[in-house]
Parts: structure tokens; C-alpha cells; sequence
């Protein structure tokens, strides 16, 4: 069965889009290593050197229950990651301790907020999150960030927990999401064609057009010729073909 593919033709020009994810990936092995990051915490676990606050950020959380940050007597306080450089982040997907045990499941982040800071002295609230209760074992949970900017810290800031004495978290992932729109030039050309929609075309099932597309591309031509595929292009020489604007 063929592919649904869809292009957007406005005021006689072609539109196409797609929805760009960019992960912030951590696989850290200690909380310095690899450098530039660093992964701190308000505390730690003392009777047990296993749940150290980088296992919050070694890109897994199949470890079982030692794979996991665990804080000292404490219901409140933070864990943060030092990116070394300003990244953006609107995305945040946060995983709860893997055990069999209830008990543990509620040592869980009920109340919590997200900051960012570039100081690691001043930080703002980016989101703000409450109420999150009922957690299971390793459940991941994905949160949109409110106020996204560029910081080079950010922080898990632990309000309350479900019940326990502890906090605890088994895996956090920062990403940016958004949407990208891009103008193609050959709409007038004549040459709107299947190969058109192959090259260009976005599949029916992954279209949006409930958002704001915050970022545009141009795919320049200065002057047309007819490619064996029914495209029209042109060389540019050193130039780029396509430039992003944000």
C-alpha cells in the first residue's frame, strides 16, 4: 500500500513540515565524568554509596533499584546537571525508582518545579508541577517546560513526595521540540509532480497544523533547470541550499 503524503500550498507558494526533536543524551559515569557535565545534588543517601545523584543521568534506568538517585532523610531538595554550555530544553521526561517494593514507589517527586540558571547562583522557575501521584515502578513521565530559554544548569527542585521519608528518581532527560516549516521554490515552475511529494512530501499520519511553527527553511534558486527527476534546482556555488531562520 503507497505512502499518504501531504504538502501545504499557500497564497501560491509549497509548504512543508515536520516536527524537529533534539535530545540532550547523558551517559554519565560519575558525577564529573564525561566531562564538561557535572551532576550535583542538595544530598545523598549515606548507608548505601550505590544511589548516586549521576545515575539520575547515565541514560538508563534498567538498572534496577540501584540505578537511581536516592537523597538523605529528607523530603525536599534538588538535583541538578552543569552542561558546561547554554542549552534549551521545553521537554523533560522524568522516570520513577524501579522496584518491586510500594513503599519505595513513594519516594517518588509529587510537587516539583524545574529551574534554570546560567550562574549556578540565580535560577528561575521554568515549570512548575504538581499533584503527580500514583507513580509505578520505572514509570516514565514527560513534561512540557513553560518558560523555555537557553541555561546551562538545571534543576530538579523537589518539593514534596508521596509519602516516604526519601526522595528519590531513576532517570531524567532534558530535549527541545519543535516545529519547522520549510518554503520550496519550484511551485510555479509547473513541475508539481510525485516526485515532489517523495522528496519533499511529509507522511499524512505525522501532519500537524495545530502549532505555531516557530522555525522557517528556504530552499533557494537563483536560476532553474529541469533535473532528470523532474526537479527543478539550481547551483548556488558555495552558498547552502537551505537556511535556517529561527
Amino acid at each position: 500500500m503507497a505512502t499518504k503524503k501531504i504538502l501545504i500550498q499557500y497564497q501560491n507558494r509549497l509548504y512543508s513540515s515536520k516536527i524537529i526533536n533534539i535530545i540532550n543524551h547523558t551517559k554519565m559515569t560519575s558525577n564529573t565524568t564525561p566531562a564538561p557535565l557535572k551532576i550535583s545534588a542538595s544530598s545523598t543517601n549515606t548507608g548505601n554509596s550505590n544511589y548516586q545523584p549521576w545515575k539520575v543521568f547515565n541514560g538508563t534506568n534498567a538498572g534496577g533499584v540501584i540505578d537511581s538517585w536516592l537523597s538523605g532523610n529528607v523530603t525536599t531538595g534538588w538535583i541538578q546537571i552543569d552542561y558546561g554550555v547554554k542549552k534549551i530544553a521545553n521537554r523533560v521526561a522524568i522516570s520513577a525508582q524501579i522496584t518491586s517494593a510500594w513503599s519505595t514507589i513513594l519516594n517518588a517527586p509529587k510537587d516539583f518545579n524545574i529551574l534554570g540558571s546560567n550562574n549556578d547562583v540565580n535560577f528561575e522557575i521554568i515549570g512548575q508541577y504538581r499533584n503527580q501521584i500514583n507513580w509505578s515502578s520505572g514509570e516514565t513521565r514527560n513534561y512540557n517546560i513553560s518558560k523555555p530559554n537557553f541555561y546551562r544548569y538545571y534543576r530538579i527542585q523537589i518539593l514534596s513526595v508521596n509519602g516516604a521519608g526519601q526522595m528519590s528518581l531513576s532517570e531524567v532527560l532534558f530535549s527541545y521540540t519543535y516545529p519547522e516549516v520549510t518554503e520550496i521554490s519550484f511551485l510555479n515552475t509547473g513541475k508539481l509532480n510525485s516526485n515532489n511529494f517523495i522528496k519533499y512530501g511529509v507522511n499524512l499520519n505525522e501532519y500537524t497544523l495545530n502549532v505555531l511553527f516557530s522555525h522557517k527553511k528556504y530552499i533557494l534558486q537563483d536560476t532553474i533547470s529541469e533535473n532528470e527527476e523532474g526537479l527543478w534546482e539550481t547551483q548556488l556555488g558555495r552558498k547552502p541550499l537551505s537556511i535556517s531562520f529561527s
